[in-house]
């Protein structure tokens, strides 16, 4: 675990889990052997075995004293700019599934991988 890592009491994290750069909110799951990079993770949401939620920093320097988030667009080209993926409450992703940079909306069960997406 770590670094910058929060994790919400109520929270269930398996053997071999990699977390970094990431918040993990009440009563979510992380299976065994699951990686979580640069997300947000909802309320009761459970990640499989093997499963990979990964998202692209954009942060700025932490080590320069002035320096400021830029204010960029959610979309470029009719694309989602890549960012943190944000996994909203009861979301559940099954064993061996990689979701990249994408917003999942609530009470969603997916079935296979998922690449800078919004997904209602």
């Amino acid at each position: 675990l770590g670094p910058n890592v929060t994790i919400s009491m109520g929270v269930t994290i398996g053997a071999g889990v990699r977390v970094r750069e990431s918040i993990i909110l009440h009563g979510a799951t992380l299976q065994d052997h699951s990686c979580v990079l640069n997300c947000i993770v909802g309320w009761d949401s459970s990640i499989g075995k093997w499963s990979r939620v990964e998202g692209t920093p954009s942060d700025p320097n932490p080590n320069d004293p002035h320096a400021k988030i830029d204010s960029e667009t959610l979309f470029s080209d009719g694309k989602l700019n890549p960012s943190i993926t944000i996994l909203g409450c009861n979301v559940s992703i099954p064993s061996e599934v990689i979701i990249l940079n994408s917003i999942v909306l609530p009470h969603k069960e997916l079935n296979r991988s998922f690449k800078n997406q919004i997904i209602l």
